[in-house]
This record gives C-alpha cells, structure tokens and sequence, in this order.
C-alpha cells in the first residue's frame, strides 16, 4: 500500500522532525499503537547496541538494548495507563537474517517484558503483495506515519498522513496482519530461538 498522488500526506523531510511528529501523536493515544515492520534488516548506526551486534559482541548488544529500551519505560505505562494496546507485527522472511535472529527478535524479548504485544507473521502466510507495504504507526486507527528509508534500512523521514480512507485501508490491513500472525513467543519456540 504505498502512498499515491490522491492520498493527503505531509512529507516528514528528516528524523528531528519525525520524533518530533512521534512525540506530538504519543500522548494522543486512547485505544490502540499498532506499528508494522517489514524489512529483513535495518540500519541502526546511531544505536550502541546495533553497533556492539555489527561487531559480533551480542551480550554487550544485549545489555545496552535492555537499557535503551528501558529508557522508554515511562512511555509505555502512560500508554498501558489509558487502557491503550500497543502490537507491533514484523513480517519475516525464512530463512531469518542475522539481523532478525541476533538483534531484532532479542529486543522483542525485552519489549514483551514492558507489555508490547509482539506479533510475528511469515510472509508465506499473509497472502498479500508485501512489495507494496510500507512500515508504519497506526495511532487510534486514525492517523498514520509511514516510513521512508535509504537503500541501507536507515530511517530517514517519512510521511504523516491523516486521510481517512487511507488510514481505514491501514486499519484493515493491520487486523489481517494480526489474524496471520503468531505471537512472539510461540514463534521463537517454534524455530528454535
């Protein structure tokens, strides 16, 4: 589902302005954050932990990802607070990069501990030409930020996007997604993780 000519989108040019946007919506949330993930691997090279991976070190990456990510503790309770889910779904491809198997899905495991509901779906099940689905954040099923990156996985901007039609295709999207998919927890089991 890319973002066509007919879709209202405002253009997030950088990453100041996409946290920027991010923490202007955060505190919006009242029902749901669902967040989607596609790419196999992602260029994090401002991320200690991503570093302490890329250099084979995977306790040090470990350790400085629960840290980051208990950095974000707060932000999770005000969620959980208002009663709100936060699901995240990744869709992966078998067999797993080294990036999904020795980082990524090692975060999930400490993000499940905050309350994230991780779900992951193999991209055999989902029946969807995944090619045209962008990573995005869903907040309350009505606004939509959708990811841009360079040809390494670095995040690099994005859109906002508040058209209704649009968001309700995401919506959709998501709840399919969510019903082809299994949670973090049995997947890891499943695969010997």
């Amino acid at each position: 589902m890319n973002l066509g000519p007919e879709i209202k989108a405002e253009r997030i040019k950088n990453m100041e302005d996409w946290i920027k946007t991010w923490e202007e919506l955060w505190p919006t949330l009242k029902s749901q954050y669902f967040m989607l993930e596609t790419l196999q691997e992602y260029s994090e090279v401002d991320n200690p932990a991503y570093v302490s991976f890329l250099e084979g070190d995977f306790d040090k990456s470990k350790e400085l990802m629960a840290k980051s990510i208990g950095n974000y503790k707060e932000s999770y309770n005000s969620l959980f607070k208002k009663g709100a889910d936060f699901i995240r779904v990744h869709i992966v491809k078998m067999p797993l990069s080294s990036y999904l198997k020795d980082f990524e899905l090692q975060s999930y495991k400490i993000s499940t501990t905050y309350g994230e509901r991780i779900l992951i779906a193999d991209i055999k099940e989902i029946g969807e030409d995944v090619n045209n689905i962008s990573d995005f954040l869903l907040f309350n099923g009505k606004i939509a930020m959708v990811h841009d990156y360079d040809d390494k996985g670095l995040l690099i901007g994005g859109w906002l996007v508040k058209d209704k039609g649009y968001c309700k295709k995401l919506k959709e999207l998501s709840q399919k997604l969510i019903s082809k998919s299994v949670p973090l927890g049995t997947f890891l089991q499943e695969k010997g993780i």
